[in-house]
């Protein structure tokens, strides 16, 4: 799950790091901007860019702040967002660090970035971003980045207040079972302090139930309000249905298997057009549930294609392609439909996956067990136009 600004920064300041000094403003609530006279006032939502979108905006005095957050409160209202208005003390900014913490997949391990050109064009700075590999299963000190920081020019004062602080967001993004931290702009103040003006955070939800006492009901609303009324079908139905512009609707069981596909269809110069997992604890097959939204998804103009891979480890195969082949009588797929599978000893105890595929072959569509061969097969059907980089979209985990 990812939080807005207003509940990244109470988790920092849980944690004993200091922030700037805040009020939140409801949509509904009375204003109250006492003691914020010159502030800043800024959009409560999930998505970034919000400064150069007009959704950051700055007060000189007391009523052109309350000017700017009614223009913030129509501008929101007007978008439907279930959204507030964090209203801050202004900082006098002598520097803008950046500063994240993500997991690397490839590398298992947690991953810190730092630059010292913080701020919004900070993607025009990757040649000044610099890493440090952290240990997962070494206890992070400051005197073990010392030498990183030092590297990156900061020096003097700032360069142990830098080390004690990043030490401290590292035990907040591992205590939280994050994905990702990330504070930027991290700002130095005239008077030397460093101080995180913004704060993103995103939240394994595989781990929620480690932190059922978690409050973050504004994160969750706005959560809720970005889901396509599929993805919202599916959450209801407890799994996991991620809806993306594309060519080729993709039904598969798994998160790794899906991102395999979702590549492998990159590859091949097309777009998938949803992601499909099942939700942490869900029990039970929902392989029917899942392919009915699959088929929905592909009712669109934009979808050309439904691509069905599965493996089966231990579960029966037979029962699931009877379930699948009465779905496809039942409701045919309204997209040419390719079907994919493969499956072990243990699953094949009733039927092989080539018996399997041979039943779809047999319904005019066409089944293999080779993924490659699959995609290869839609390529050749769909004939894009030229190959794409393949580049994973949307809330994929």
């Amino acid at each position: 799950m990812r939080l807005c600004e207003v509940e990244a920064k109470a988790m920092l300041r849980h944690s004993g790091i200091a922030i700037p000094k805040s009020r939140f403003v409801a949509v509904d609530a009375p204003l109250d901007l006492a003691g914020f006279a010159g502030g800043v006032a800024k959009a409560q939502l999930l998505s970034g860019g919000r400064g150069k979108a007009g959704l950051v905006r700055f007060g000189a005095d007391e009523e052109s702040l309350r000017k700017e957050v009614l223009a913030l409160r129509e501008r929101i209202a007007a978008d439907g967002k279930p959204a507030g208005i964090l209203v801050e003390e202004k900082i006098a900014i002598a520097a803008e660090y950046y500063l994240s913490f993500v997991i690397d997949d490839a590398l298992q391990c947690p991953v810190l970035l730092f630059s010292p050109q913080g701020g919004i064009d900070i993607e025009e700075a990757q040649d000044a971003v610099f890493s440090f590999l952290v240990d997962p299963l070494v206890e992070l000190r400051p005197h073990h980045l010392i030498a990183f920081f030092a590297k990156t020019g900061v020096e003097g004062k700032l360069l142990g207040a830098l080390t004690r602080l990043t030490v401290s967001l590292y035990r907040l993004f591992a205590a939280e079972d994050a994905e990702m931290l990330e504070i930027n702009p991290l700002a130095v103040s005239r008077d030397g302090k460093l101080v995180p003006l913004d704060a993103k955070m995103v939240l394994d939800d595989s781990a929620f139930f480690r932190h059922r006492g978690r409050h973050t009901p504004l994160s969750e609303r706005l959560e809720q309000a970005e889901l396509t009324p599929l993805e919202r079908e599916a959450a209801d139905a407890g799994f996991s249905f991620v809806e993306m512009p594309g060519d080729v609707a993709i039904m598969s069981a798994g998160a790794g298997m899906g991102m395999m596909l979702i590549d492998l269809i990159g590859q091949a110069g097309l777009r998938p057009a949803c992601f499909v997992d099942g939700a942490v604890g869900s029990k039970g097959d929902q392989t029917t549930e899942r392919l009915r939204l699959v088929f929905k998804r592909a009712e669109a103009a934009d979808v050309r294609a439904i691509m069905f891979y599965q493996t089966l480890g231990t579960r029966d195969l037979k029962p699931r392609v009877e379930a699948l082949l009465a779905l496809l009588k039942e409701t045919p797929p309204s997209k040419p439909f390719y079907f994919g599978l493969s499956a072990t000893y243990l699953a094949e105890r009733n039927m092989t996956a080539q018996q399997a595929c041979a039943l779809l072959q047999d319904q005019g569509y066409f089944a293999t067990s080779e993924a490659n061969e699959l995609v290869a097969r839609i390529r050749a059907d769909l004939k894009p136009a030229q190959t794409r980089t393949p580049r994973r979209t949307g809330n994929l985990p």
